[in-house]
């Protein structure tokens, strides 16, 4: 953990979750569990804080799981992560990141790189049904339908690039079969949650940046599963 790092934690541990404004920071982004700044001393890094509902966040449960999964690009470099709590026992988390760009920031013939991938993930969020989880079966039917709903997107892709959708889509069900009625994880991938990142070489891919949150809006789709296992 770097010396930035643990100011800005003992800082939150001192002043308490709730007056903390990241003084001294820039911030690039906020959601509604957390606020993502600028690395002051590293320009490729950002550090993200979670002081909101951080029982209900889902992102601790995409960091452990993005740890087994080093070979995909899909994903983001976590440094690290520290889960901790102000001196009045309400928790926080505090992450290490990659830096990574949005997909609207780039040029148009930059965007021409990813643009395949980037509309194929947020038509993921659409497609997800919560009902398939912990159906190996019927996750692989709901696979089959999501392709076939991005027929040109599905076309343009490299192999390469179909192995990480396909990732990207198990993943989604892996995380959020935790699911109870009124609560649980649900797919949040909009269009903030989808980046880029450039490469050493100069190229540019698709990086799902933080997928999951709380579900306790979330409800059941009527499925009729005869029409639904004969598709």
């Amino acid at each position: 953990m770097d010396q930035v790092v643990q100011r800005i934690i003992n800082e939150i541990k001192q002043i308490g979750v709730l007056s903390y404004k990241g003084p001294g920071l820039v911030r690039l982004g906020v959601g509604h569990f957390s606020s993502v700044y600028a690395h002051p001393s590293e320009q490729d890094k950002v550090i993200k804080i979670t002081i909101n509902e951080v029982a209900n966040d889902g992102f601790p449960l995409f960091v452990d799981y993005v740890k087994n999964k080093p070979g995909y690009s899909i994903y983001p470099v976590v440094h690290y992560m520290i889960e901790t709590e102000d001196r009045n026992g309400h928790p926080f988390n505090v992450s290490v990141c990659e830096r990574l760009m949005a997909y609207y920031d780039l040029d148009i013939e930059d965007q021409e790189q990813v643009k395949y991938v980037y509309g194929a993930l947020i038509r993921l969020d659409n497609e997800f049904l919560i009902d398939a989880a912990e159906s190996p079966e019927l996750i692989n039917k709901q696979f089959e339908r999501f392709k076939a709903s991005i027929p040109h997107n599905w076309e343009n892709l490299s192999q390469v690039q179909r192995i990480e959708l396909r990732e990207a889509h198990d993943m989604l069900y892996t995380l959020c079969s935790e699911w109870e009625p009124n609560w649980g994880m649900m797919p949040d991938i909009g269009s903030s949650n989808v980046m880029v990142r450039k490469t050493t070489e100069g190229r540019y891919e698709c990086v799902i940046n933080d997928p999951i949150a709380c579900g306790d809006i979330f409800h059941e789709r009527d499925v009729d599963y005869d029409e639904f296992m004969s598709y």
